[in-house]
């Protein structure tokens, strides 16, 4: 708690008055997330909370409207402590409203992917048996002409609702957990789950204050869906720092420019795909901006230098994964003098590097696997921490930089191929504009590479950069195919989807 405080002196996010806010809200709700709200609103009541389209809510409404829901919650669904519950929305301030709703009740919530299918909704449930569902009107269809073995309701039913006839105060003190499926919409998606505990929050949050002084700007917007461990740590740090929160229910890079653009955002949070194609929409757009944080996949070097070109230093990398949360900065000035690194890591986090006998070692310039230990991870299964799937290295200074994933390695005729590194290589060529590389199956080499690009130039032709590969790339790097399209496939969050591109 006296951290906690002392940390918001620090950064001027609170005065004498909002110490005793704080105070009420760690009584009243403990660790709760809802003591979060609680403590935001009573700070920042009048301010402007969140901006969707024409609409705007204020910090106080965010509250009394998500007490609302809590209440009809407890009393027609009779939803209880460590319940699961799940929530199928794109991103809207309702969809705030029924998290924390839930949170306060105690309720594990469910964070579900509304792209997902009929067929994948009911793997799900039977999976983890969620017994309460909130879902948009418009995600209907995956639930009816059956009978559910779960109780449902409609953000839009909710929000018709009149609270001011609910008058009964809930005050649970257990903290429900929020549980994220990192595996996208399948039903073998891993589950990353999240007792939120604002005290190990603390160091990434200090981190963003102390590196890149988010407390000194007041418009964020989030393109990213909220189900998600980026968009949601988003939210929750933007909330903490009593910012505007502008949300769209899904990514256009021309919308989100005429966005930023038009209502002065200064702070946006995307993964690097939508950068890019901002960037290639109008990157005009983009001059107000004073800070963009990427995270979530990939910042590759090209991007990188382009930005710096373009906007200057206003770029920072964050990088962590769904279990190991944030852990790894790299700060505008980090990029412009490595532009390809994921940076250093932040206090409290501890990286260690393994080789393939599960050794760790603290050599430099030395490629290994890549683990992490933190307060706010979630709980690690043994003493090496969470593996992050990733391949990476360090060097003197401490910064780290990606190989790519390990089950992304390729092994062509014997060599060890890294996408990552070829990807590198085909963005530094003018006429290119996005790049992908596989791995395909071959009698002879054992795997052989595929190249997918999008182009900048359309009259370059595949033998021109296969001649260009030819000069650029080590031999064991060559391309076996290579292959042009409109737009490299995403997934919901906006990375590259690399399954559906081995599949063409």
């Amino acid at each position: 708690m006296f951290s906690l405080i002392r940390l918001l002196f620090q950064t001027d996010r609170i005065t004498f008055k909002g110490t005793y806010h704080l105070g009420v809200s760690f009584f009243r709700y403990r660790t709760n997330l809802i003591a979060l709200l609680y403590f935001v609103s009573r700070l920042h009541k009048s301010k402007t909370a969140f901006t969707i389209g024409e609409q705007s809510y204020t910090y106080e409404e965010i509250w009394r409207k998500t007490q609302g829901v809590t209440q009809f919650l407890a009393q027609n669904y009779a939803i209880s402590p460590t319940q699961k519950t799940a929530i199928l929305c794109r991103n809207h301030p309702m969809m705030v409203q029924c998290l924390f709703g839930l949170a306060q009740l105690g309720a594990d919530v469910f964070l579900l992917n509304p792209e997902m299918t009929k067929e994948q909704l009911d793997i799900l449930q039977k999976k983890y048996g969620f017994e309460f569902l909130i879902l948009e009107e418009a995600l209907l269809h995956l639930i009816e002409k059956k009978e559910p073995s779960f109780a449902y309701i409609t953000t839009e039913d909710i929000d018709k609702l009149d609270f001011a006839t609910l008058n009964v105060h809930i005050n649970t003190n257990k903290a429900g957990k929020i549980v994220i499926l990192t595996g996208g919409t399948t039903g073998n998606a891993k589950i990353a789950k999240h007792k939120p505990a604002v005290f190990d929050f603390l160091p990434p949050f200090l981190a963003l204050i102390k590196d890149l002084h988010l407390n000194k700007y007041k418009k964020v917007y989030i393109p990213l869906p909220l189900y998600h461990g980026f968009g949601l740590s988003s939210l929750l740090v933007s909330l903490l720092l009593g910012a505007n929160i502008h949300l769209t229910p899904k990514f256009e890079a021309k919308q989100a420019c005429k966005l930023i653009a038009n209502t002065n955002i200064e702070v946006v949070t995307l993964v690097p795909i939508m950068l890019q194609r901002m960037l290639g929409h109008d990157p005009s757009a983009l001059k107000g901006l004073k800070i963009i944080l990427s995270g979530g996949a990939v910042l590759h070097e090209a991007l990188v230098r382009e930005a710096l070109s373009t906007l200057g230093e206003k770029v920072a990398n964050l990088y962590g994964t769904t279990e190991g949360g944030f852990c790894v900065l790299a700060t505008p000035k980090d990029l412009r003098k490595y532009p390809n690194t994921i940076g250093r890591a932040i206090e409290g986090a501890n990286l260690i590097l393994y080789n393939n006998q599960n050794q760790p070692f603290g050599e430099v310039n030395k490629i290994g696997r890549l683990f992490v230990k933190n307060a706010w991870s979630v709980a690690h299964k043994d003493e090496r921490g969470i593996e992050t799937g990733d391949l990476a290295w360090k060097n003197e200074e401490g910064y780290y930089f990606l190989c790519g994933r390990v089950d992304d390695m390729i092994v062509s005729g014997g060599e060890n191929v890294y996408p990552l590194d070829l990807e590198n290589i085909l963005l530094r060529h003018t006429d290119i504009q996005e790049a992908a590389v596989v791995g395909i199956p071959d009698a002879e080499f054992g795997q052989r590479l595929h190249v997918f690009v999008v182009l900048r130039n359309k009259e370059l032709r595949k033998e021109d950069l296969f001649e260009w590969c030819r000069i650029h790339c080590a031999r064991f790097q060559q391309p076996k195919y290579i292959d042009f399209l409109e737009l490299l496939p995403t997934t919901q969050l906006g990375k590259v989807d690399k399954k559906k591109l081995s599949s063409c």
